[in-house]
Formats: structure tokens, sequence, C-alpha cells
């Protein structure tokens, strides 16, 4: 169990420890066995250096036997110098298997030391009889007595031979011993080289099957549950409480696994409370999951709505066209596309819908978000309506107003005092402003739906700014600014009407906002490369304020000055020079600093032909 509550590295260094450990243990007892086996090796080495010497001295032992009778026989002084020389190698022989055998061990200890005393004896006997044979030495011991030293000295080497026979034989049984020892712990060495290989196996495997055994089905669980996650099911709680590095990984992904399910249940949420209707389409068009919203507005059982194909909630007319809608949708892949629907309800009522399609391709769906614009249609086809009457039921009545104030005026009728005269004059620029106002607000209509045709032409730069100018001048010296321009030649293609009209509204609206002495200066650039054209109208007035900027654009718009100075007009000027700048594929803006003045600016792009 504690194993299993291990950090796995700990765990790693407890697979490799364990064997480690194992392999000192037994590497020691191989080691213990291996210097027993030499042990035995050296003894038997040393049991073969005892045997050949005993067989060597028993040679010496014999060769000393043989020369002693043989001297017995016949005196011969030459033989006690063979003895002598036997005696020289007998007591090296002597030595050296003194060196080999083994001094703790009894039974050799007290051969040894017999020949030892053999040594001694023999050492003493031959000085007694190397004086047998120095001159005058030899005839004062008897033959007799020289017979029976030399019978006394072989009986005593036989008794050495017999010494040697018996610690050859003890040698030799040694040698047996050590020849099954040697055998035993031959076949010990291989057993246990057997059961290390096997043990060392098999804690290896079985530390290790423990291991991989607790990570693989830890991992197992894991993968699992984030397939479940992938799936939108429920996460299932781990039944391993581990504290290992994959216990932490673990809870961190329970707590991902949380948050994402918080934020899927939000997405839900949002998506089946979401205001406009959202439906999700697979490949072929078919619904496969809508929200609340969708359901009542077109109505119907949700369960009926689902695995429909979109189509079918479409206007007959539009069904043909759709699916070549989802395909370019798919080809052009995260691209939102605009698609304006007229959908048939449960109840056959239709209702107009705006739909953002675009295509998820990580999920495979088309996701649509669609806006209920019925009511804004009604209220476009209202506008239409009101506009049309404001160009045929007001306009012209004005007009006849305006046409009937003048007459009156210029004394058609009769005679009219001053104060009259004031008053008509009043009245007939107001019907002036009035008619104005209808017609920029038909204009700006027609520009911002499409329907006012451009017409493009090469013009020049000076042409426009100096038909401008023009136009605004007598109103310039009334009130004591000037206007200035640079002179360029610079060609573009333009509508020059419309581009007139831009400039016209923004000097006009930079000469309400200066003082008297004041200066209007038109400027104009080649940007981009000569690509395009900015326009600049810089008036020295009190300027704007940042938080006013974003608003001077929007139509009925009149945004005070620094001075907080409203100057009389429609609030459509620049609204109007914005949806010209538009048609022309440009845009437009105004930097200015309160205090020092404003910058209005338009961009188009100088488009030439060859």
């Amino acid at each position: 169990m504690r194993f299993v509550t291990m950090k796995i590295y700990r765990k790693w260094l407890t697979i490799i420890a364990i064997p480690l450990a194992f392999e000192i243990v037994f590497v020691s007892g191989l080691m213990f066995v291996i210097n027993r086996w030499e042990s035995e090796v050296v003894d038997q080495v040393k049991s073969h250096k005892v045997k050949e010497i005993v067989q060597k001295l028993v040679v010496v032992f014999d060769d000393a036997i043989f020369s002693m009778a043989e001297y017995a026989m016949n005196q011969n002084p030459i033989l006690i110098e063979d003895l002598k020389e036997n005696n020289e190698l007998g007591e090296q022989l002597i030595d050296e298997l003194m060196q080999a055998c083994d001094t703790n061990d009894f039974k050799q200890n007290k051969s040894v030391q017999d020949l030892t005393d053999y040594k001694s004896d023999y050492r003493a006997m031959l000085g007694g009889i190397k004086q047998w044979v120095e001159p005058g030495s030899h005839k004062s011991t008897p033959t007799s007595e020289q017979i029976m030293i030399c019978l006394a000295l072989k009986q005593r080497m036989t008794q050495a031979s017999l010494a040697l026979k018996d610690l050859f034989t003890y040698r030799k049984a040694l040698d047996e011993d050590i020849k099954e020892n040697e055998a035993f712990w031959r076949l010990f060495l291989r057993i246990w080289v057997l059961i290390g290989i096997a043990c060392n196996i098999g804690i290896t495997v079985l530390l290790t099957h423990l291991f991989g055994r607790d990570i693989t089905r830890r991992i197992e669980e894991l993968k699992k549950n984030i397939m479940r996650l992938v799936m939108g099911q429920d996460i299932q709680p781990s039944q391993y409480k581990n504290t290992d590095e994959i216990g932490q990984f673990n809870e961190v992904f329970y707590e991902v696994a949380s948050t994402l399910q918080n934020s899927f249940d939000r997405e839900k949420a949002n998506f089946d409370n979401a205001a406009d209707a959202v439906c999700a389409l697979d490949q072929g068009g078919r619904i496969t999951r809508v929200n609340k919203a969708f359901q009542a507005t077109l109505g119907g059982q949700t369960s009926d709505i689902l695995h429909s194909y979109f189509v079918e909630h479409l206007d007959p007319e539009l069904r043909a066209d759709f699916p070549n809608l989802l395909k370019q949708v798919q080809q052009e892949g995260g691209k939102r596309h605009e698609y304006e629907a007229l959908m048939v309800t449960s109840s056959d009522v239709k209702r107009d819908f705006l739909w953002s399609v675009i295509w998820e391709g990580s999920q495979k769906v088309f996701m649509c978000v669609g806006h209920d614009i019925t009511d804004y249609r009604r209220l476009e086809r209202a506008k239409q309506d009101f506009v049309a009457m404001l160009s045929h039921d007001l306009r012209s009545p004005l007009n006849s107003i305006g046409a009937t104030f003048e007459l009156v005026r210029s004394g058609a009728f009769g005679e009219i005092n001053k104060k009259l005269s004031a008053n008509l004059e009043r009245a007939q620029d107001s019907v002036k402003r009035l008619i104005q106002l209808i017609s920029e607000l038909l204009d700006l209509e027609k520009l911002e739906a499409g329907e006012m045709d451009l017409r493009i032409s090469q013009v020049s730069v000076r042409r426009v700014v100096d038909i401008a100018v023009s136009t605004l001048e007598a109103t310039a010296e009334s009130t004591g600014i000037k206007i200035k321009s640079t002179p360029s030649e610079l060609k573009f293609f333009a509508d020059e009407d419309r581009l007139v009209r831009v400039i016209v509204n923004l000097v006009s609206n930079a000469i309400k906002y200066s003082k008297a002495g004041d200066e209007v200066l038109i400027e104009v650039d080649e940007i981009e490369d000569g690509k395009a054209l900015e326009f600049r109208v810089i008036d020295l007035g009190n300027g704007i304020p940042q938080e006013h900027l974003d608003k001077v654009f929007e139509r009925y718009k009149q945004v005070s000055r620094y001075d907080h100075s409203v100057k009389q007009g429609s609030g459509l000027g620049l609204a109007i020079c914005r949806a010209i700048v538009k048609a022309h594929n440009g845009t437009i803006g105004v930097e200015s600093t309160v205090g020092k003045g404003s910058i209005f600016w338009f961009r188009i792009p100088r488009i030439i032909h060859e």
C-alpha cells in the first residue's frame, strides 16, 4: 500500500533500488562462493606440490638406503659423498615440504616434525660417517660398528619413508575431498547464478507490473474522463486516491473539467436563452440543435424541429439557393456570412430574418444566428413611405409656398409695408431651410440605400476645390473669414458634383465655427504611393472635445464646440459627407485639439485608367 502512495520518481527509484540491492547481496554471495572455490583450488595446488615433494623425498630416501647398504658391503668412500649430496637434497626438499604443508593440520604437522627430526638425526649420523673416510680416522672404528651405524641410519630413513607415505596418503585423501568440494562448489555456483538471475528478473517484473498496472489504470481512467468531457458527459470521480504526480495532474484535470463544465453550462444557458434564434446544422443542412428563441419564433415542437432540414423553414422561393450558400460558407472556412431570408412559421406566418452563418470546421457544423428583422423591415417600409411623402406631398407645396412669398414681397398682389416684408422674408428663409432639410434627408436616404448612382469621371483637384471655394466665397466674406487652398493639378476619378458637395459641407462647417479674421485652409496630397488622395479642411476654431469626436458624423448630431456654441443647421451635412465618401470606397474622419482648431479629412482611392 505504501508503494501505491509514493511519488512516481520514488517508485522509479524503488524499482531500481530493490533489484540493485538484491544484485549487491547476490554478488557478495557469489564472491564468497568464488573465494571458497579459489581456496579449494589453492589447497589442491598445495596438495599437488606436497605429493610431488613427497615423491621426490621417497626417491631420495630410497637412494640413501641403497647407498648405505652398498657402503655396508664394500665401504666405498665415494658412497659417503653420494650420501652427502643426498642429504643436502633431502634437507632442501624437507624445507620445501614444511612450507607447502599446513602447520595447523595436526596430522601434516606430525609428519613434518618426524621428517625434521630425521633431518637432524641424518645430519648427525652423516657427520659421524664422514669421519670414517677422513685419513687416519676409519681405522679407529671397527667395521662391524660402522655396519651397525649404517643399519641404524637405514632403519631411521625407513621410518622417515613411512612418515612420507603416511603424509602422501593423507594428502591424497585430502585431494579426494577437495575434488568433491570442487564439484559441490561448481554446482552450487551454477545454482546460485541461476537463482540470482531468476530472482532479479522476478523482482523487476513484479515491481514493474505493480507500478505499470497502477499507472495504466489511472491513465486509462483519465483518458475515459477526457473522452466524457469531449462528449459533454459527466465526469466520473476517480477510484484511486494517489498523491503522486499523476494524482496531482488528475486533481488539476478535475478542476479544469469542472471549470469547462461550468463554462459549457453557461454556454448552453446562453445558447438556450439567447434573444436571437440560434441553430446548428450538419454538413447536409439538417438541424441538430436549436435554442428556445428559435422554437418560440418559428413555432412547433423542438422534437419536430430537430433533424428537420433548415430549408423546410424557408420561403419556398429561397430553398433552391440555400445549399449553394452552405457550400460557399464551408469553402471559405471561418468567414461569417450574412443571409437575409423570409422564414415560414408553423402557423404559415412569414417573418423576415437576418442570419449570420459560419462554418465550425473543428465540430463539422454550421452555426446560424438569426435576428428577427420583421419589425425593422416594417419600419423601413414606413420610412420609405415617409420619404416618399416628404418628396411628393411636402416638397412641392413648400416650393409653392416659397414662390407665393416671393410674389407677395415683389408687390405682385399690391404694395406691402416694410414690417410685413421683413416677416415674409423670414418666413421665406424658413421655407428654404425646410426644403433644403428635406432635400438633404432624401439624398442621405438614397446614398445609404445605394439607390443614388454616382457619375464617375476623371476630374481635376483644382476644379473641384475651385467650385467649392466659389460657392462659399460670398458667405466667407460676409463673416470676415478667408478661404485658402493649395493649387494642385492632380487628376482622379470621382463623381464631381458629389465630391464638391462634400468639400462645401466641410468648408461651410469650418466657417460656422471660425472667428472673424480666421482662415480656412483646403489641402490635398497623394497618399499610399499615389494610389489615393487625402483632402483636408483645416480651421482655427476652438476645437471639439475628444469624447464627442466619434459622434460628429452621425445624422442630426450637432456637437458643441469648446465654447459650447452650437450653430444653426440641419445636422445632416457631415452624415451626407460620410455617405458620399463611403460610396467612393473611401474613409472620413476628424482630428481636433481643444482651443487650436480641427482638421476634417477624407481619403478616396485614386483610380487610374489607361
